[in-house]
Parts: structure tokens; sequence; C-alpha cells
């Protein structure tokens, strides 16, 4: 890990080496990828699907937070209205938004689905498949997050959805979305 991670911080001195990185690479490397390939899907994750993600002020990172809300407003519009009346200013949407785009969902998801997102991912080489795997979490789950009365209840629910996310269904809503 930590020699994937210097090489992408010498092969890429403007970024270096950023904290969220390290569960990217690490997932790589626990999937059984080698380390040469390992570097250079991250390369490619960073520089190529979700560039200024990593740069100095997060810009795409932030930026992606709000599409991911407006996305949800448009998609699921009594869900989004749900988050915004719990959390002003799209609070809840960002603090969720950041723990699964920053990490592209590793840990938010079950192994296996995320193995599948992110084969999804590089072959698509876009973040359209990030926004897609939001809204396929959160869409079989609005019952129970419409249910919540308060922001952490809300925000503590949405940090373990992923977890329950089974990968037929997974699949075949970011394939649709």
């Amino acid at each position: 890990l930590k020699r994937v991670l210097t090489a992408f911080a010498a092969h890429n001195a403007a970024i270096g080496y950023v904290q969220s990185m390290n569960f990217l690479a690490a997932f790589l490397l626990l999937t059984g990828v080698e380390e040469d390939d390992a570097f250079w899907c991250l390369v490619i994750v960073v520089e190529d699907i979700v560039p200024g993600y990593f740069d100095e002020g997060m810009l795409a990172a932030k930026m992606d937070q709000r599409i991911f809300a407006e996305l949800l407003h448009d998609n699921l519009p009594a869900l989004g209205l749900h988050l915004a009346a719990l959390g002003p200013d799209n609070i809840i949407c960002g603090i969720v938004a950041s723990q699964w785009l920053l990490t592209l969902f590793v840990h938010a998801l079950p192994d296996v689905v995320t193995v599948r997102l992110w084969d999804f991912l590089l072959r698509e080489k876009s973040r359209r498949v990030l926004f897609a795997a939001c809204l396929a979490v959160l869409e079989p789950h609005t019952a129970d997050i419409l249910a919540t009365t308060e922001m952490g209840e809300c925000i503590e629910l949405l940090q373990v959805l992923g977890m329950r996310t089974e990968e037929t269904a997974f699949v075949e809503a970011v394939d649709r979305i």
C-alpha cells in the first residue's frame, strides 16, 4: 500500500497524497490486483475519472456533492425534500456524498458490490456511475429514510444503508439510471 501511494505521489506531485486515496489503493490491493496495476488504476481513477477530487480545495468533490443533491431532488423528490427539511443547506447530502464519493464507495457497500461498481466505473470512466450508485443505494430504502425525524438519526441510517445493498438489484439499478 505504501509503495503504491508513494509512487502515485511521485507520479503526480501536484496532488501528492491525499487522505482517502489509501482506501482506493487498499481496496485494489485487497481484491488481488498486483501493485503495478493498482498504481495505474489509481492514476486512472484520480486523474481521469474523478479529476479535481483530490486537488487542493477538492473543488470537484464539493461540486459533485451539490450535483448529487440536485439529482436526488430530481429523481427521488420526496427523499430530497425530507433530507433538506432535516438539515439546512443540503448538509446531509454533503456528509453522505463526501463519504461515498471520495472513497468511491469502499467500505460503504459490501465488497462484492463495490467490485461491480468499480467495474462500471473503470469501463465507463465517468462520474455518472457514482451518481447512479448513490441513487441505487437510496431508492430501495426510501421509506426507511422518510421515517427518520432527526438529522443525526438520518445520517446514521444513511451511513449503513450501503451495507444492506444486494448485488443484483444494485447492478440493475445502476444500469437503469
